[in-house]
């Protein structure tokens, strides 16, 4: 995105803008908190971890606008290990599917993975839920 967002107000105003359904191929956007960057190398990210959840075309801006009200709302920041921090959440388009990934800080903290994991089935409507089998971990 490169720029910052300072409101509710100006979050809206971006995702209102910001059709991730035409996105091409390989395209990504992410909503990161100040001062992270989207990349393993930045030295914020080098212990951290992400979830990646691979989700159809139909669901996928759904799915992303979810997974952004829940960081953005905190959700996902209270179902971390009080040592941790969500780093932030990306949407990628790809050929078959969309990936939506949660990135946070200490991919040695446990309850962390486990917690952003339940926040995700918890807190979205069960249609949008994507397989098990479409949803994977990264340290």
């Amino acid at each position: 995105l490169g720029s910052q967002i300072e409101s509710v107000q100006a979050f809206w105003r971006y995702n209102n803008n910001m059709p991730v359904d035409q996105l091409k191929m390989r395209e990504s956007i992410y909503l990161f908190k100040e001062g992270f960057k989207p990349i393993w190398e930045d030295r914020r990210n080098l212990y951290g971890g992400s979830w990646t959840f691979r989700v159809s075309k139909a669901i996928g801006p759904e799915f992303w606008n979810q997974v952004q009200l829940l960081a953005i709302g905190e959700k996902l920041e209270e179902a971390l290990d009080e040592n941790d921090q969500l780093c932030g959440v990306g949407f990628s388009a790809r050929f078959s599917a969309h990936l939506i990934t949660i990135w946070h800080r200490e991919s040695s903290k446990q309850k962390s993975i486990d917690g952003i994991l339940a926040s995700i089935k918890d807190n979205l409507p069960q249609e949008l839920l994507p397989k098990t089998e479409n949803y994977f971990y990264k340290r």
